[in-house]
């Protein structure tokens, strides 16, 4: 309940019991009847706006919203020890979602989000889920890693987001090969295809 709401509902309360007074003064010094019902109506009137106020004060807060989860690409070179071995590339992505002041952090390799069927079917399937085993959580500056999958709604939503992410990887058709080669260079970045909403 925000300050002016409170203010607003207790100045009802305050004015109701100031007509509530005077009509009883009214009722006791006159005594009409019109007094008599002006008075218990100025008390019916006060009771509803006590019972208002305290129903207001005493609510539930409001739900937060829903944690929107956060996903960033990354991509790196791998270089061979050897000489004449190719350079390779690994790539991934982050999911990172705060839910009640606590960050949740989920990852994906790039080649889990790619179909290798030419086709999206896997990808919309219920049973996708590219997420690697279990999760790391950051909590006052620190940073514990579990091997837990992690909270059942926040897992949900990074598979979610990891969908949206192979679908326009899809729409590219941006095949599991190129996860650890060069970038086809047809297409945006791995990471800006990551950012983008669609």
């Amino acid at each position: 309940m925000d300050r002016d709401r409170f203010e607003a509902g207790l100045n009802a309360v305050i004015a109701a019991h100031g007509t509530k007074i005077r009509a009883g003064i009214d009722a006791a010094a006159c005594g009409t009847r019109r007094d008599w019902d002006r008075s218990h109506e100025a008390d019916d009137a006060y009771l509803d706006a006590h019972e208002a106020f305290l129903i207001e004060v005493f609510a539930p807060p409001p739900a937060p919203p829903p944690p929107v989860p956060v996903v960033v690409g990354w991509e790196e070179e791998v270089r061979g020890r050897t000489r004449g071995r190719p350079v390779v590339w690994r790539r991934g992505v982050n999911i990172v979602t705060v839910s009640r002041g606590v960050a949740y952090t989920f990852t994906a390799s790039a080649d889990s989000l790619m179909s290798d069927t030419g086709n999206d079917i896997e990808l919309r399937s219920t049973d996708f889920d590219p997420l690697h085993e279990g999760h790391s959580v950051r909590l006052r500056g620190i940073t514990y890693s579990s091997a837990d999958p992690g909270p059942a709604d926040l897992v949900k939503l990074a598979i979610e987001a990891c969908r949206g992410v192979a679908l326009r990887l899809h729409a590219r058709r941006i095949t599991p090969s190129a996860a650890t080669r060069a970038w086809p260079e047809s297409a945006p970045t791995f990471v800006d295809i990551v950012a983008s909403e669609g």
